[in-house]
């Protein structure tokens, strides 16, 4: 969220610092939401706050490489720490979350289009779809789902995945544009 960006290869300490906080705030939030309200939210409430969480640290970095590394560094400690009935699927899930994120940024030019609100959007809706085919596919093959409502639980996942993640990063826009501002009138 900074007007002025050096292009060097490799990701900087701030870098690396900026990724370190925004995965502690991701990870802090997702624990007390799953062991407060998670038997009610389910995680939703976490999809939104990830994908706010994408935006900022996208914006903040402007580079290839920090999504995936804190899709990696949460869903490692989601893995371990976050009570679920079957925690293998964080992992991967969130770890293909910010890969897609990267991926979908890169070729655009993260510092042209971090901030624009249509790559953004884009992003995100890609990101959400993999991470919860990733999260359902899982699922399914450990048999947590029932056979039976199989379609609907796709149907319903996805979709409710990809609108709290637009939800999200609309949140996360509205939070870098301030930011932002508040730079230029500093």
């Amino acid at each position: 969220m900074h007007s002025y960006h050096k292009h060097k290869r490799g990701l900087s300490t701030r870098d690396l610092a900026l990724t370190a906080l925004f995965s502690t705030i991701y990870v802090v939030y997702s624990y007390i939401s799953s062991v407060t309200v998670g038997g009610v939210t389910h995680g939703v409430d976490t999809f939104f706050i990830r994908s706010a969480i994408f935006v900022l640290l996208a914006a903040s970095t402007m580079k290839f490489g920090p999504s995936t590394l804190m899709g990696a560094i949460s869903g490692a400690i989601f893995t371990l720490v976050i009570p679920t009935p079957f925690p293998i699927y964080l992992f991967p899930a969130v770890l293909l979350y910010g890969l897609t994120y990267d991926l979908y940024m890169h070729p655009l030019g993260f510092s042209t289009n971090a901030t624009k609100s249509k790559h953004v959007i884009v992003a995100t809706i890609w990101s959400s779809a993999v991470m919860s085919l990733t999260a359902l596919s899982v699922l399914t093959l450990v048999g947590f789902l029932p056979v039976k409502g199989l379609v609907f639980i796709w149907t319903f996942g996805l979709l409710r995945d990809i609108t709290v993640g637009i939800v999200g990063s609309f949140l996360g826009l509205k939070i870098m544009k301030y930011a932002i501002q508040r730079q230029v009138q500093a």
